[in-house]
Formats: C-alpha cells, structure tokens, sequence
C-alpha cells in the first residue's frame, strides 16, 4: 500500500536537522531501457520563503509545498519556456489552491480555505473540486488547459488521475513533507509507443516500496540506485529552484485599467491612496489620483507616471 499520510513531525526532527540533500534543486533523468522519465525536487529555503509570508496552518502548509513541487515537476517535462499553473478550486476545506512555475524555476504560490473547519482532525480536503493545469507558452502566450474533477484525498493520486485521463500518460507523483522541506518524484511514461504495461508495472512496484523517510533523507541518485540498481539511468544537470514573485507596478497599471477609469476614480472620492496588494508575495503597490490619471491618459512622451 502507498504511504500518503503526512509524517508525523516529533518523529522526522532527528532526521530533518540532519537532512543533507542538496538544496531547492530539482534533478531529472531518464530510465532509459524502460521508457520512464524522472524528475526529482527538494524545496528548502523557497518554501521557507512562502511560510515567512503566509503563516498557513500545517495541513495548508505541506500542502501548498507539494503543490509548489508538482508544478516544478511538471515544468521540468516542458520543451518550451512557459508558466505552468496548478489550481485546485472547489466548494470544500480547499477552496483555492494555487501554484505556479515558470521555465526559469521560480515559484509561486497560495492557498484559501474554510477557516471555520478544525484542521487538526482529518478532513476530506479536496470535496467536489476541480484540478486544472495550465501551460501557457512564453513567446505565444497561447495556453493548454487541462481540467478534471478530483475523486481522491492526495494530491499525488489527483495528479495521476489528471494524466491518466488528459494525456493518456501513466504517471506517478510520490511526496515527502515537513514544517521545513518538502520532497517530490515524479516518475512518467516517455511519449513513446515503446512502454509495455509490464515496464510500467515493474517501476511502480519498485518505485511504491519508498518510504517518506527516505525521500526526505536520501539524495536522488542514491534514492534511483536503492530502486532500480540493474537499469541503465542518464542524468541530466540539475536546475536551481527559487521562490520568486512575478508581481510588478506595471501588471498592477494593467490590473487597474481592467476597472475602468470611471469606477478608479470614484474610489478616490473616498480615499488619497489605491492600493493593489500580489496575494502571492504581499507587495504592495500604491498609486494617487494623478497616478490613476496617468493610467488612462499616458503621456506620449514618457513613460513614466511618476510626478
């Protein structure tokens, strides 16, 4: 049976204090005689980075930090610069779960939910909602979107299901968390007619004996060897993974204009200042009257709107 439950943290502090894996990294590589691709994240300092701005509760927390993995993950298949977005909305305990990575590694990421349930019990998380995966090309902006209902209580079995029915790829997500790091594997079919049904089984039988203890302990290329010793592994470099916001004055400029100038301005009969805050990074961005003006009435000779 695969361990999905979240390990208990009194247990994994000797282990976490003594964690030596390579730091928010993310390694791939290819199991080559059988057809399987794989890629393996460690979140430390990024995930960090989004606790120190949000303080989510425990459950939302690891939570959020598998999100931020599987994107990675799943940006790491991408042959093209892009945006790759996970978003899990739904009517539950979970109502917006949200999290992005770009081709350049850089992480973002959010969580609402009812903050009227008791977390400490267990909870279903993901009632009657919907994952929906978008990848938008860079250079395009033209974007894929792939959307199913969600029927399990893991991310890790929601995100197989999602490959299973929208890209026909068998695929398997494996997560290890705690209050500090977060572990991720992904392990998936290439696009090719070569993978047999006995391939697959012989990697996933091998792959659901991991234990969250040694996905947070063991480093990657030790971690495959225990795995699959007699098969043949090409790895790749490994790409540096970073919590890094997209937020700017200029999309807020952007963000306004979608108001309209009419309804901007009426805000300024009752306040000096519109404030637009990224819920992602809690930046804030402040403009006056005169800036708001500036919005909808650019100067043909400069850009810039400071006066």
């Amino acid at each position: 049976m695969r361990e999905i439950a979240y390990l208990v943290l009194n247990e994994l502090s000797n282990m976490t204090t003594s964690l030596s894996l390579p730091k928010d990294c993310l390694q791939r590589f290819i199991l080559k005689d059988l057809h399987v691709r794989g890629q393996w994240i460690h979140l430390d300092h990024a995930y960090k980075a989004i606790q120190s701005i949000h303080p989510y509760p425990i459950t939302i927390r690891m939570l959020i930090g598998e999100a931020l993995a599987a994107s990675a993950l799943i940006s790491s298949t991408l042959k093209y610069e892009g945006r790759t977005t996970l978003q899990i909305e739904g009517p539950g305990t979970i109502k917006l779960l949200l999290a992005q990575c770009n081709h350049l590694f850089h992480l973002r990421g959010l969580a609402k939910w009812d903050e009227t349930i008791d977390l400490a019990s267990p909870v279903p998380l993901f009632s009657k909602a919907q994952c929906l995966i978008s990848i938008t090309q860079a250079i395009s902006q033209e974007t894929y979107n792939g959307i199913i209902p969600l029927e399990h209580e893991n991310l890790a079995s929601c995100l197989e299901s999602y490959f299973q029915q929208s890209e026909q790829l068998p695929t398997r997500f494996y997560f290890a968390s705690t209050h500090e790091h977060i572990v991720g594997l992904m392990l998936q079919s290439l696009p090719d007619d070569a993978m047999t049904p006995d391939m697959w089984q012989h990697v996933t039988c091998l792959a659901d004996t991991l234990t969250q203890p040694e996905l947070l302990s063991v480093a990657p290329m030790a971690l495959m060897h225990r795995l699959f010793h007699s098969e043949t592994m090409q790895w790749f470099e490994e790409s540096l993974v970073e919590f890094k916001c997209s937020c700017s004055k200029e999309k807020s400029e952007q963000a306004i204009i979608t108001f309209g100038e009419e309804e901007v301005m009426d805000i300024f009969k009752s306040t000096t200042t519109l404030v637009v805050n990224c819920e992602f990074c809690n930046q804030s961005y402040e403009f006056d009257k005169i800036d708001a003006y500036s919005i909808f009435h650019p100067s043909p000779d400069s850009s810039d709107s400071s006066h």
